[in-house]
């Protein structure tokens, strides 16, 4: 009943085992896993049954900005896809600039936060979770401009936690978070590599698929930490690089040997495909 009740009204109502099961950084991971699971699928009935018991783990901690970052990032991944069949070269051309469109977007947000964007929001009687007075609290703390040089890793956690009376320990916005610890270039130097560096990484010689996954896992992790502080889950970190690496890794292994042994072991020989990792 109280799972029922969590769906049918988005999760605006929750029981009391509902709430034992939300744990935040668990439940994105699990979202990261199914990305890679509907993106691709697999038909056997081991895959089926580890996809339903995913979906339901994750449908049970419910996070709606998890939901809207899965739905996303999957819509962008079916369109590449589906680009990447008809061109390659076009779909690894418009991976690339897609990722450039986040970097530019996400410095343009902490714009946006600086701009105090979020206090009309709650003047129009849109809901911030109290997100205008972390934000009006840590203000003093930066500039958006190009002379702010950042005050070090760590600097606002540590003035949340000892010198500040908002209550918590985290700004809830990770891109607000690292700008004002690693300043305005840094800060881009950071986007850079966790998002342009990793799909052109993961997509070179050519690897369109790769590059695509790579992309859409990022583009997840960006949506679901741009209202929370995700980026500090080390799991969540950690499942999305083995998902980013692991993908064709059993053919990666099998080419490997071949180039260096000019032969392939029988145990790698006999491995049909890729695991579901």
């Amino acid at each position: 009943a109280e799972f029922i009740k969590l769906i049918v009204t988005f999760a605006d109502e929750t029981g009391e085992v509902i709430v034992q099961a939300e744990i935040h950084e668990l439940a994105f991971c699990l979202g990261a896993y199914l990305i890679y699971m509907f993106y691709k699928p697999k038909k056997n009935i081991v895959f089926y049954i580890l996809l339903a018991l995913t979906l339901f783990c994750f449908v049970a901690a419910f996070k709606r900005i998890g939901i809207i970052a899965i739905v996303v990032a999957l819509g962008f991944a079916w369109l590449l896809k589906l680009i990447a069949k008809l061109k390659k070269d076009t779909a690894m051309r418009i991976t690339i600039a897609l990722s450039v469109m986040v970097v530019l977007v996400l410095i343009g947000y902490v714009g946006i936060i600086k701009l105090d964007v979020f206090a009309l929001l709650e003047e129009a009687g849109i809901d911030t979770s109290g997100r205008v007075v972390i934000y009006n609290a840590v203000d003093k703390f930066y500039e958006f401009s190009p002379e702010f040089l950042g005050n070090g890793i760590g600097f606002l956690t540590y003035q949340l936690s000892t010198n500040m009376t908002v209550g918590v320990n985290a700004v809830h916005n990770d891109f607000l978070q690292y700008f004002i610890d690693l300043g305005f270039w840094g800060y881009i130097f950071w986007l850079v590599s966790i998002t342009i560096l990793r799909v052109c990484y993961f997509g070179k010689k050519g690897d369109v698929e790769n590059a695509i996954l790579a992309f859409v896992l990022t583009l997840y992790l960006v949506i679901v930490s741009s209202t929370d502080n995700t980026m500090n889950y080390p799991l969540l970190t950690t499942v999305l690089a083995i998902l980013m690496i692991g993908n064709g890794f059993d053919q990666k292994v099998r080419n490997t040997e071949m180039k260096i042994f000019g032969h392939i072991s029988d145990v790698n020989k006999s491995a049909e495909g890729d695991s579901i990792l």
